[in-house]
């Protein structure tokens, strides 16, 4: 059975569309009122819904709802506790846990794979909570205008894309992958992090490679699936 025929999958993927609306208007809030509160507020209350709506139990596991689950959350209560204080944290500190927020994200597919505990709430969940990462802190280096405001597209390119394939695909088909796309991911991931740490010299050219790889790779998805 196709995956995006099971009923669960397919409440999922109604969410995962009116989260990427949520989001959007929240990145334009963010712009418009030059503060980080809509985009902390807004997708957290969305994602509070996603997780009292669909996460899953697992018969015989030592934490019900799986342990994979359980890291994926707290990295993601982390990101939005950081940045709902940013404004007392010094950028190292910031960086630092930004650092650790990607270990966790290497640790969470680890044990879903480790505990068989591999879940289309988990899936979901795990590439949300990667987008918003790289929307929060997309926006905040727009804010404290360490990056131009391009980032912002950056930040919002899974949302627009999620549209996009809604718009044109009808969402039928979500396996299509870019050549080297982890590896283009935890590019980006690392890359809006050293703005915190790193001179302009160095950290801007190293941003913009990787936004464009990014950009680059949802492009060449979108199109194979749109000749499919």
């Amino acid at each position: 059975m196709n995956e995006n025929s099971n009923p669960n999958v397919s409440n999922i993927l109604k969410w995962d569309k009116i989260h990427a609306v949520l989001l959007l208007f929240s990145i334009f809030l963010t712009f418009w009122t030059a503060s980080l509160w809509p985009l902390i507020v807004l997708p957290s209350a969305s994602f509070l819904y996603y997780t009292i709506q669909f996460i899953p139990r697992f018969e015989g596991a030592s934490f019900p709802f799986g342990w994979s689950n359980f890291v994926t959350i707290v990295r993601l209560v982390i990101l939005i506790v950081l940045y709902a204080n940013v404004s007392i944290i010094d950028f190292w500190l910031i960086a630092s846990i930004l650092l650790f927020i990607l270990v966790l994200d290497g640790i969470d597919g680890y044990l879903a794979r480790k505990l068989n505990q591999e879940s289309a709430f988990g899936k979901y969940l795990d590439m949300e909570s990667d987008a918003y990462y790289v929307c929060l802190v997309s926006a905040h280096l727009f804010l404290t205008d360490l990056m131009p405001i391009w980032i912002l597209l950056v930040g919002g390119s899974r949302y627009i894309n999620v549209l996009l394939e809604e718009l044109f695909l009808k969402r039928k088909s979500l396996d299509g992958r870019f050549p080297f796309a982890v590896g283009i991911a935890l590019f980006l991931f690392f890359s809006l992090i050293t703005p915190y740490f790193m001179a302009k010299n160095l950290y801007f050219p190293l941003l913009t490679v990787s936004s464009c790889l990014v950009m680059i790779s949802f492009c060449y998805v979108f199109i194979l699936n749109l000749r499919s």
